[in-house]
């Protein structure tokens, strides 16, 4: 797992960037003209590029155990998927 803050923070703003580009904001949420991750960057304990049975992409670990994926949606928390490559 990735914890490097600024790696962290280019990651959120990179798929944010790219949700817009998609026109895939559903989980997103919305103040005024402005898009937001479901979560606080402040909650972020880690990053994740591997995730079993679905491959390489972006997890955000929140510091409550929660992850989100790329999309902004919540999913399964359980440590022992991620960052573990198929052999």
């Amino acid at each position: 797992m990735i914890t490097d803050i600024v790696t962290i923070s280019k990651a959120l703003l990179h798929g944010i960037q790219n949700l817009v580009e998609e026109g895939d904001t559903d989980n997103l949420i919305r103040r005024g003209n402005d898009l937001f991750w479901p979560f606080d960057v402040k909650q972020v304990e880690g990053l994740h590029l591997h995730r079993s049975g679905v491959g390489d992409g972006v997890w955000f670990r929140l510091k409550d155990g929660r992850v989100f994926d790329r999309y902004g949606e919540d999913v399964d928390p359980n440590p022992a998927l991620y960052d573990t490559a198929a052999n």
